[in-house]
């Protein structure tokens, strides 16, 4: 598992041992916020705000308390959603595609809890698990592709996984008229 201190602008890595125990040294007297994530196995990253548990501690390092015990508790699994992202004039993989994520509120956009990110071609990218988010995928020279639901409606739809579930979706980027 990765685990990240963050205080201000400023981030520590660590990587733990198998059993989940880190040290981190040479940190300033400061107040942290401790985040971890191990992606491979469905954790994904809980800096990011689409990702709180709500679990997120806090630790002080102050003259007093120059060792602190953080215990940080990852979960649930986040869902996992697969495929492929080509371009549906040739079917070739679309070049440097982009992903958005962002928690569903009546189809309003909450910044604070949403990710832009890129992604393969041929992606895994987790998903926060038991929410309704919003799904695009967009790449330059190309018309965005919203999420519609399994019956490809004319507006956007919340995509809803449960913790563990997997989805695969395909997605067929159209190339922007020229």
């Amino acid at each position: 598992r990765r685990v990240l201190f963050r205080s201000g602008g400023f981030e520590h890595r660590v990587v733990s041992d198998g059993a989940g125990r880190f040290t981190l040294t040479n940190l300033w007297m400061d107040t942290y916020q401790v985040f971890a994530d191990k992606e491979a196995d469905g954790y994904p990253d809980t800096s990011w705000a689409i990702y709180d548990n709500g679990k997120i501690p806090v630790v002080e390092l102050s003259a007093s308390e120059r060792i602190v015990d953080a215990r940080v508790t990852v979960g649930p699994k986040a869902a996992v959603l697969t495929g492929s992202i080509t371009d549906a004039s040739t079917g070739k993989p679309a070049p440097n595609p982009r992903i958005r994520i962002w928690r569903w509120t009546d189809g309003v956009d909450r910044n604070t809890e949403s990710l832009d990110t890129s992604i393969r071609a041929n992606y895994r990218f987790l998903i926060p698990p038991s929410k309704e988010v919003g799904l695009e995928i967009y790449a330059e020279g190309y018309e965005t592709w919203s999420y519609r639901g399994e019956s490809s409606g004319e507006k956007p739809f919340p995509l809803y996984l449960p913790s563990g579930a997997q989805k695969t979706i395909n997605v067929q980027l159209r190339p922007i008229p020229k």
